[in-house]
């Protein structure tokens, strides 16, 4: 795997900084971040999503993984009720 300095990828197509032959797709790469561990018997991974996404607090993703293994978080709508 090759190392890309974090400065670099930010200006690149992200087709190109993936080291990837596809087409050119319509998304913007906001910031490098890391994963940190979670708790004192750490199961979990945090990763800090930056503010210029505009996240709100509490809000709930459904995560999913692609065909290229990329990790997709995807916004849940506001939480309907449970049928009964």
């Amino acid at each position: 795997m090759n190392v890309v300095d974090k400065n670099e990828v930010a200006q690149q197509p992200i087709y190109q900084s993936m080291g990837l032959v596809m087409a050119q797709v319509s998304e913007t790469i906001i910031r490098v971040v890391t994963a940190y561990e979670a708790g004192q018997r750490p199961s979990s991974i945090v990763v800090v999503i930056p503010r210029e996404c505009q996240v709100k607090k509490g809000q709930k993703f459904l995560v999913k993984r692609d065909k290229m293994n990329r990790l997709i978080y995807e916004p849940l709508a506001k939480e309907t009720p449970p049928e009964t």
